[in-house]
């Protein structure tokens, strides 16, 4: 059934009523407002070590009304097959958070965005990316043949822990008693020497230094001990390659 010469006269003065209204201002604009634009973000973990991530994207989205930051639960381990398929196949998201040491890779392939004109674009923003403020290994990390693909996140080191009361056990004390670490490679394999022990059926039951103990990495030792090949190279450091073998504590 049609509507009626009356309704249709109802229907038109009504729309025209709130085209009036929208144009003059009498309309809040936020009952037209866009969807939020929604930056989608994979690589992100999860528990009380994101605390500080998750503040700074409630800041983010405070100072950037329209945006809504989405952090993916399906590209959270971040899966590199994953990822290739979603830029692929026209999905990848928007920003990742990924090791640095991987950046060049995926830049060689073309698969990341050159970020250099917005980091000029962005240059005397408050927020700007300056190259200054990172240190300079990091900042190299992220870029690739003389262009920037990623933003250095954070960066860790590595350290010695030693035991004390073992080192003054085994005799490595200066003049006060105080223990002495070991400062070379050598010093290393003294120490382990002596402070190794077995049990009767020649078992360790304590070792000097474990190498693979925590977060350590054997080209780690053997740039420590001379070898630049695999860092110009980026290939794997071959297992009988006697630099990283220097001394094998307990061998």
């Amino acid at each position: 059934m049609g509507l009626g010469k009356k309704q249709k006269l109802f229907l038109r003065g009504m729309l025209l009523v709130i085209l009036l209204l929208q144009f003059s201002g009498y309309i809040p604009q936020r009952a037209f407002a866009q969807k939020p634009t929604e930056l989608v973000v994979w690589g992100m973990g999860e528990g009380e070590n994101m605390m500080g991530i998750y503040a700074a994207i409630d800041e983010f989205e405070k100072n950037h009304p329209g945006v809504k930051v989405k952090i993916s639960s399906a590209g959270r381990d971040l899966n590199p097959q994953k990822l290739m398929t979603a830029i692929v196949g026209g999905v990848a998201p928007d920003v990742i958070h990924q090791d640095r040491f991987t950046i060049s890779g995926w830049a060689s392939r073309d698969a990341f965005t050159n970020l250099d004109p917005y980091i000029v674009r962005d240059r005397n923003k408050p927020y700007a990316v300056r190259k200054e403020d990172f240190y300079s290994a990091c900042w190299n990390e992220a870029s690739y043949n003389g262009h920037v693909y990623a933003i250095p996140f954070g960066a860790d080191d590595r350290a010695l822990y030693y035991n004390k009361n073992m080192l003054r056990e085994a005799g490595f004390v200066d003049a006060r008693g105080h223990a002495i670490p070991p400062k070379t490679w050598d010093d290393l394999l003294r120490y382990c020497e002596k402070i190794n022990k077995k049990d009767k059926s020649g078992h360790y039951i304590r070792l000097g230094f474990s190498p693979i103990y925590g977060p350590a990495s054997f080209y780690l030792y053997a740039w420590q001990n001379g070898d630049s090949s695999s860092a110009r190279t980026a290939a794997p450091v071959p297992w009988t390659n006697p630099l990283l073998w220097p001394h094998w504590p307990g061998g």
